[in-house]
């Protein structure tokens, strides 16, 4: 008896989902139409969560961004007015930038240092041995520092204590000097005293005399570019040739100029041919 019963019910039932199905197929425009507006309120409410997001976002980007302008603006302050002499140099040795300190210390305004070797405020004997600093400071991650004098305004010797690192991308270094000596214009400078007591006189060469050669201060690499140079190849030859980049030949020929102290390629071809550094 239970078992008829069960059976009559079930059957009740499939009819029952048959017949909704039946009623369901045919209102398929309702059916339709209902879903769509589901999905159109769900995908609106998405799309107002999203912007919501994004307007937060952009809020929190502008905050940033005003922080770092302030930031900015204070280191760039505490670089420009430190009373530490800072410069920026690049690998050849040319000012990239400088504080008011360091325009000060080599006696030009700051618009007239950029982009300038940093060399050429060097007193003249020290260049080669501030080229092989120069070299030291990105061959090394460790604050290097030397002693060498400075032209101030391109006239007088000023002593002076330079320290220098390299920074992490290895393209720029930071420098400072940070002790200098100063002595009143009547008095002799302690090179000048020097020469004077051992009866040595000082003079520039010129690029015709039989000056010593100074080539025995470059590096193999040095000499190697040197003389590529000097048969004339260009700096695309050269980095083929000794199988480094381009960037790295401009670096070596500043090197070489700064230890010679000749500013042009022909005044450089013309001291090697000199001074038997190659053979043509």
């Amino acid at each position: 008896m239970t078992n008829g019963r069960e059976t009559t019910h079930t059957a009740t039932t499939a009819a029952l989902r048959r017949a909704a199905e039946s009623k369901v197929a045919s209102q398929p425009a309702a059916t339709e139409q209902i879903l769509k507006a589901w999905d159109a309120a769900r995908l609106c409410h998405e799309l107002q969560v999203h912007q919501i997001e994004l307007e937060m976002q952009q809020s929190e980007l502008l905050e940033s961004q005003r922080s770092l302008d302030l930031l900015l603006e204070e280191l760039t302050n505490l670089y420009d007015f430190a009373p530490v002499s800072y410069l920026t140099l690049d690998r050849t040795g040319s000012i990239l930038k400088c504080n008011f300190a360091g325009a000060s210390c080599i006696g030009l305004p700051r618009s007239e240092i950029s982009g300038r070797l940093f060399a050429r405020f060097v007193a003249e004997a020290d260049r080669p041995y501030f080229a092989s600093f120069l070299e030291q400071v990105f061959a090394a991650p460790e604050k290097q520092s030397c002693s060498l004098r400075l032209l101030k305004g391109g006239v007088g010797e000023l002593p002076a204590q330079i320290e220098a690192q390299a920074d992490a991308t290895g393209m720029e270094c930071l420098l400072a000097i940070v002790g200098a000596t100063r002595w009143a214009p009547d008095e002799e400078s302690p090179r000048h005293r020097s020469e004077s007591e051992t009866g040595a006189i000082s003079r520039k060469p010129s690029a015709d005399s039989a000056a010593p050669c100074r080539t025995t201060g470059l590096s193999p690499r040095e000499r190697e570019t040197l003389k590529l140079v000097v048969e004339g190849k260009t700096n695309a030859a050269i980095a083929e040739l000794m199988s480094i980049s381009s960037k790295s030949v401009e670096t070596y020929r500043s090197r070489l100029m700064l230890k010679l102290d000749i500013n042009n390629v022909p005044d450089l071809v013309k001291y090697a041919l000199l001074h038997g550094v190659i053979s043509l």
